[in-house]
C-alpha cells in the first residue's frame, strides 16, 4: 500500500537580497511549525532600480514556473525607501507588477526597518532611513545586516511577525496567503 504525499502549497518570493532571503526562510520555518504545508520558493533578485527589480522578478517566476506545480501566489518583497532615489513610485511598482502577477510587499523604510518592527511597542512605529539603522542597534546591539535564519529564530517567535503584520497591509497580505494569518 502506497502513502500519499500531500502536496505543498507553492510560493515565489522574489527579494531583494540575503537578508530577505535568510528572513524568508524563517517564515518558512514558521510555516512548518504550524503545521502548513507550503514551500516558499524565494529568488534573490540584486540591486537596481524599482523597473528593474519588478522585471527580474517577473522573469525569475516564469523561469521557476516551469518547474513543479503552479504558484499560489507570487510575490516582490522590496525596499520602500528605494522611491526616494529611484526610477518608479511605489505606486507605479504596485500597478506594473500587478499586470505581471506579483503583488508586492514592500518593506518600510527597509528590511532593517521591518526587523525593528518586530519588537514589542514598535509594530506601529514609521521609521526613517536615517535613523533605522541606529535605532535597530539600540534595541539589538548585534546586530548585523545579513542575519541568518537562524538568528532570527532566536530573536523573534511567530507572535513577533504576526504582531508586526497586523499594522502592516502588504506583510498581512503575504502571511495570510501562506496561512500565518
Amino acid at each position: 500500500m502506497s502513502r500519499r504525499i500531500k502536496q505543498r502549497k507553492r510560493f515565489f518570493l522574489a527579494v531583494e537580497g540575503e537578508s530577505e532571503q535568510s528572513f524568508i526562510k524563517w517564515i518558512g520555518r514558521l510555516a512548518d511549525e504550524q503545521g502548513l504545508h507550503v514551500h516558499l520558493e524565494t529568488r534573490v533578485i540584486g540591486g537596481g532600480g524599482f523597473s528593474n527589480l519588478v522585471s527580474e522578478a517577473h522573469r525569475m517566476r516564469t523561469v521557476a514556473a516551469r518547474h513543479g506545480t503552479p504558484f499560489r501566489e507570487s510575490f516582490l518583497v522590496i525596499d520602500s525607501d528605494r522611491a526616494e532615489t529611484g526610477d518608479w513610485s511605489t505606486d507605479r511598482v504596485r500597478a506594473h507588477a500587478k499586470e505581471l502577477g506579483l503583488i508586492v510587499c514592500f518593506q518600510r523604510p527597509n528590511h532593517e526597518g521591518v526587523i525593528l518592527r518586530m519588537f514589542r511597542g514598535n509594530e506601529m512605529s514609521i521609521f526613517s532611513r536615517s535613523s533605522v539603522d541606529h535605532q535597530i542597534q539600540a534595541v539589538w546591539p548585534n546586530y548585523q545586516k545579513g542575519q541568518n535564519a537562524e538568528k532570527i529564530a532566536q530573536r523573534y517567535l511567530v507572535d513577533d511577525l504576526i504582531r508586526m503584520a497586523k499594522y502592516d497591509e502588504d506583510w498581512k497580505c503575504l502571511l495570510k496567503a501562506i496561512g500565518l494569518m
